[in-house]
């Protein structure tokens, strides 16, 4: 089985409470269903009426670390560093959607790939997905500025 994270919201007295489980295993997956039944149960012996429940289920995607995301921003700044040497007056921010516009920012839907638009935020980037923007950061400062941006 594949990795799968399910998100659980529960709606008690108009509160919300979300729980995120990540389910690698059939274990795991048996150990969530039977929370869930024991959740159901204790209720009814308490006699509480029904309450709704909303559980979402995605492909569990590996994000990417805090480590990486600093390596990420200091790329951009030192992209920002090379377009200001290069006559261009840019900041951090222009640099990141220039970088995620034409490095052809995409992911996977549904098995098909597809770029992602410009104001999609690379917050919630996979490990995998981040790599190629800092690949192709260096790519670019060194083919368009003859500028090495160092990654570690």
């Amino acid at each position: 089985m594949g990795g799968l994270k399910v998100r659980l919201f529960l709606y008690p007295r108009g509160v919300i409470v979300a729980k995120t489980y990540e389910i690698d295993s059939r274990e795991t997956f048996l150990n969530f269903v039977a929370k869930m039944s024991q959740y159901f149960t204790l209720r009814d012996e308490k006699k509480l009426p029904f309450q709704k429940i909303n559980i979402t289920c995605k492909k569990w995607r590996k994000l990417k670390s805090s480590k990486q995301h600093r390596c990420y921003w200091r790329c951009i700044g030192e992209l920002k560093k090379a377009f200001i040497k290069n006559g261009h007056d840019t900041n951090e921010e222009e640099v990141h959607e220039f970088v995620k516009k034409n490095s052809g920012f995409t992911r996977s839907l549904m098995g098909t790939m597809v770029t992602l638009s410009v104001s999609d935020s690379s917050d919630d980037a996979t490990s995998n997905e981040l790599n190629r923007l800092i690949d192709f950061i260096q790519r670019f400062a060194a083919e368009e500025f003859g500028h090495n941006i160092e990654v570690g």
